[in-house]
């Protein structure tokens, strides 16, 4: 899946609508979802099937948060601050190459677990002297599609 896929996948989703989410393709096997909250908060989230327990610890943060809701067994990443929506997206993608082949739906949910404690740090405001948010997008960026870069020399 690419960049304007997503973007397309987060047009088709109707903010009036009582279903206010939509699933990323079928060649992820894992059944995950991106959508809205009641604040218009995107969320990414995993819906779990069957009865394995999961052990997953909420995480809170001022812009970010991961959450497991054990009775309807969703795991759900929340982005809190909209400004962030560009950097949400490349998370998004890559939660989605990573698990789009995963069969068993709790290596899904360990393996989101462990990519936001990556990425989180990209969601965090420093009071340290660090390069700005603008400066690190950009690096992130850059990043992205030297890793785009190289998956296609690696294809071809």
């Amino acid at each position: 899946m690419e960049t304007a896929t997503l973007e397309q996948q987060w047009e088709k989703i109707d903010l009036n609508s009582d279903h206010r989410s939509v699933r990323l393709p079928a060649d992820c096997k894992p059944n995950l979802f991106i959508g809205f909250d009641n604040q218009n908060n995107r969320r990414l989230i995993l819906s779990l099937t069957g009865q394995e327990k999961l052990d997953i610890n909420d995480d809170v943060r001022e812009y970010i948060a991961i959450q497991y809701f054990d009775l309807s067994r969703h795991l759900i990443v929340t982005l809190h601050e909209e400004r962030f929506r560009d950097v949400f997206n490349a998370f998004i993608l890559s939660v989605f190459n990573k698990v789009k082949h995963l069969v068993k739906p709790v290596q899904a949910a360990t393996e989101i677990v462990q990519i936001y404690t990556d990425w989180n740090e990209f969601f965090s405001e420093r009071t340290q002297q660090r390069l700005d948010l603008p400066s690190v997008m950009g690096l992130f960026g850059e990043l992205f599609l030297l890793f785009q870069e190289l998956e296609k020399a690696g294809a071809a």
